[in-house]
């Protein structure tokens, strides 16, 4: 039994040796020889030196090359520098060649007090003060234009102005306030005036009507300076004038028969580009003066009761202290107003809008005789082709009633169609104008017109109302 046990004892030690023999078994590579390993450091020795001198022989070629480049560069730039200086060093000595020395003078410091430097062509030259006097006066008089006419015109100016002295008058407009210590205090303003007639005694004077709104006593001083109290004949509110009157009591003869009155002109007239004077307080002062020219000019505008010419102009106008426009024959042909519930608005920002005379002649003649203007407060128009054709009915198409007027305050709307005015048939604006003229201030007036209704029908209506003042 201690056999069987000692072979297989035996029989796993040689296993275990087995394995260890396996595992410690060592790879071992092939021999080399002295011979070949000597091959193999001259083949590398060579590499090495063939690299080394074909880098070499680049960088030798690249250095040559570049500076081969360079120097050629250098020489073209040196030659072409050369060719220039010598064309410039030709040119400057054949100019100095060309000059005499003699001819080379000193440059001259210009006499400034004297003369007058004129640039042509980009040079400056210098002329003599007379000289070109002389050259501007003789172009002036050689053109369409001449110097002679430019003097005249101014001469021109001046006589209108020197005639429009004699009836521009200034109106001191007086009253009394009370004081915060209850003292009477007199508060005096000044306006312009314009004579507008000499008769009976009298001399009327065409004002604004600020003028009277700021006084209750009145003194107008003439061109001489003589002062006269005025009273009050009447006024407009409407148009913004007012008249008052001199008494001839007390003036002397010389003086009443030096007084001469403005004439009135032609409005229709008026073209845009015409001339015109302003006189009066054109720019708030009393008897000053400015000329301007026409800008605009509009007919037929639509007033209250009325059709008025009016025409703009960029001269300065003082409306409140009062503006009266003149023509070149020194003839009134408008007056400057106000912006008021009358005006249309045409953004002339600048300009200043002038009231034609012919519409203001029927207001003056009502002032000068003391009387009120008729009036009833109605924008309106005629019926036109389209309208009719829309069958709406003759008359007069009312646009507007002022406010506070008494058609506004008798019920007459806008829309409606008026066909007749006391007793008088009404077919168109102008018939209306005309039959408003005929009325006096407090009279009691009978209106009959059309208006139409929701179903688009047209009803009869009347109205009856009193006649006011403008």
């Amino acid at each position: 039994m201690n056999n069987e046990k000692d072979k297989e004892l035996n029989k796993n030690n040689e296993l275990k040796e087995s394995k260890k023999s396996f595992i410690v078994e060592k790879v071992v590579g092939r021999d080399i020889s002295r011979k070949h390993a000597a091959k193999h450091m001259l083949l590398a020795l060579a590499s090495g030196l063939l690299f080394g001198l074909a880098a070499a022989f680049t960088i030798i070629m690249v250095g040559k090359s570049v500076a081969y480049f360079s120097a050629k560069d250098e020489d073209e730039l040196s030659t072409e520098s050369k060719s220039v200086d010598e064309s410039y060093s030709s040119e400057i000595t054949e100019n100095e060649e060309s000059q005499n020395p003699q001819d080379i003078k000193p440059e001259i410091e210009p006499d400034t007090e004297n003369t007058i430097p004129v640039y042509l062509d980009g040079k400056e030259y210098f002329i003599k003060k007379e000289e070109l006097t002389s050259i501007v006066k003789e172009e002036l008089e050689s053109g369409n234009y001449a110097l002679s006419d430019l003097n005249k015109t101014s001469e021109e100016h001046k006589k209108i102005i020197e005639n429009a002295a004699r009836y521009v008058v200034a109106v001191n407009a007086l009253s009394t306030n009370q004081s915060w210590f209850e003292d009477t205090v007199e508060v005096s303003s000044t306006f312009s005036g314009i004579i507008i007639s000499e008769s009976e005694g009298e001399i009327l004077i065409l004002t604004t009507e600020e003028a009277i709104k700021n006084g209750t006593v009145f003194n107008v001083s003439f061109y001489d300076g003589t002062v006269k109290e005025a009273v009050v004949k009447q006024s407009s509110h409407h148009d913004k004038v007012a008249v008052i009157a001199v008494s001839t009591e007390g003036l002397g003869k010389d003086f009443i028969e030096a007084v001469e009155p403005v004439s009135f002109g032609n409005s229709d007239n008026i073209k845009p580009g015409d001339t015109v004077l302003a006189v009066g307080a054109p720019i708030g002062k009393v008897r000053s003066y400015e000329f301007g020219q026409v800008n605009y000019v509009g007919h037929n505008e639509i007033t209250a009761d009325g059709r008025k010419d009016v025409f703009y102009s960029q001269l300065q106008a003082d409306t409140e202290k009062g503006t009266f426009i003149l023509n070149l024959n020194g003839e009134l042909v408008g007056v400057a107003k106000a912006t008021d519930e009358d005006t249309r608005y045409y953004g002339e920002a600048s300009a200043v809008r002038i009231i034609g005379i012919n519409y203001l002649k029927y207001i003056i003649t009502h002032l000068m005789e003391g009387t009120e203007v008729p009036y009833i407060g109605i924008k309106g128009k005629s019926i036109s082709f389209d309208m009719k054709y829309k069958n709406i009915p003759q008359g007069m198409y009312v646009m507007e009633c002022i406010e506070e007027s008494p058609a506004y305050i008798s019920g007459i709307k806008k829309g409606d169609i008026i066909t007749e005015l006391n007793g008088s048939l009404i077919s168109d604006a102008e018939s209306y104008d005309y039959a408003v003229k005929k009325l006096k201030n407090g009279e009691s007036v009978k209106i009959k017109l059309k208006r139409n209704s929701s179903n688009g029908e047209y009803k009869d209506l009347e109205f009856v109302l009193t006649v006011g003042a403008r």
